[in-house]
């Protein structure tokens, strides 16, 4: 660490995490996918919220929020946590990711980042199934410490599920490129 609280080149560099529920998600006006719904699971009487993505069309969903200031606007990746009552045996879902940072003064209707897609592979019905860490997403006009648009699509073109999926949330991991807090 430097004595100006930026990392110094060649030093590890660890990842934070963003943590993002289902409730943070909202459907895209064109194209969105379900409202946030709650489920109770009979056994235990266990709660979840989630998002419906349907299994024939391309479904879209967004969330707004503030990357940290310590951030080194570099890429990021992504996880989703899913489940669905309708799934079989090697059938995958797949999810991608895409953003663009805005600040001061930046019209707001501009193109996001290219998508970065992941795949999962159901295991059962009701469980929980994390996928893994998404391969490096670039987020257009990236800048530590301001607002960020995300938009996530199931890209039906892409997955065989045989069901709706359930989405519970999403991880995002970045770097930080110092360690002040702003």
């Amino acid at each position: 660490l430097g004595t100006d609280g930026n990392i110094k080149e060649g030093t590890a560099t660890p990842y934070k995490t963003i943590s993002l529920d289902a409730r943070a998600w909202q459907p895209t006006t064109t194209s969105g996918c379900a409202s946030v719904a709650t489920q109770e699971e009979a056994g235990q009487d266990i709660d979840y919220d989630y998002l419906a993505f349907d299994k024939d069309t391309d479904e879209n969903a967004f969330v707004n929020i503030w990357m940290p200031g310590n951030w080194d606007a570099g890429v990021i990746q992504f996880r989703y946590l899913w489940t669905t009552e309708a799934g079989g045996a090697a059938e995958t879902v797949t999810f991608e990711l895409a953003g663009g940072s805005f600040t001061d003064d930046d019209a707001i209707d501009q193109a996001n980042g290219t998508a970065v897609e992941i795949a999962d592979t159901w295991t059962a019905d009701g469980d929980s199934q994390y996928s893994a860490w998404s391969g490096d997403v670039t987020i257009a006009r990236a800048a530590a410490g301001e607002w960020v648009h995300f938009e996530l699509m199931r890209d039906v073109s892409e997955d065989d599920l045989g069901g709706d999926v359930r989405l519970i949330g999403v991880q995002i991991r970045y770097k930080e490129g110092s360690y002040n807090h702003f």
